[in-house]
């Protein structure tokens, strides 16, 4: 229950070549294991190649925090590696169930604030737009950025 909405997570492991019906694609990686962040980038890079990126949910998780001592990916890489691709960045430790809550609520949330800017985007295309509007649009889509700063560890926002 997450604002008085029930709401029910179904997690399906990604199988090579194959994408299931999503929401939300949640990356994982081992901050012990240098090479799981390379499979990460291949992943984030296929998902970017099918168009998956623009249109789902794309957490990418640290996983492992737990293990200081061994880590070997710093949080900056990470970090940037998911900002390098426009999604959220997480870390957590599954065996001390450290930030998993914080991951779960932030899939619902993030779920949520993707389906209602859809929304919000196919009614702002049903209505005529004013001239104002329009060229703020092209003018976003040609310097390719928002003007607002979004942080890719603030799951409450998109």
């Amino acid at each position: 229950m997450l604002e008085d909405i029930e709401t029910e997570l179904v997690f399906i492991e990604r199988i090579e070549g194959h994408q299931p019906p999503c929401d939300c694609l949640v990356v994982v990686f081992s901050v012990t294991d240098a090479a799981s962040l390379s499979t990460a980038e291949t992943i984030l890079q296929s998902l970017c190649k099918s168009g998956d990126l623009s249109t789902k949910v794309v957490i990418v998780v640290g996983n492992k925090t737990d293990l200081v001592r061994t880590r070997t990916v710093p949080i900056y890489e990470g970090r940037s590696l998911a900002i390098s691709y426009d999604c959220k960045y997480v870390e957590v430790s599954s065996a001390l169930d450290h930030n998993v809550d914080t991951l779960l609520v932030g899939i619902v949330k993030q779920i949520r604030l993707k389906m209602k800017m859809e929304k919000q985007r196919t009614n702002i295309y049903a209505r005529r737009k004013s001239a104002q509007v329009r060229m703020k649009g092209l003018i976003e889509k040609v310097l390719g950025h928002e003007t607002k700063s979004k942080s890719c560890e603030n799951l409450n926002v998109i």
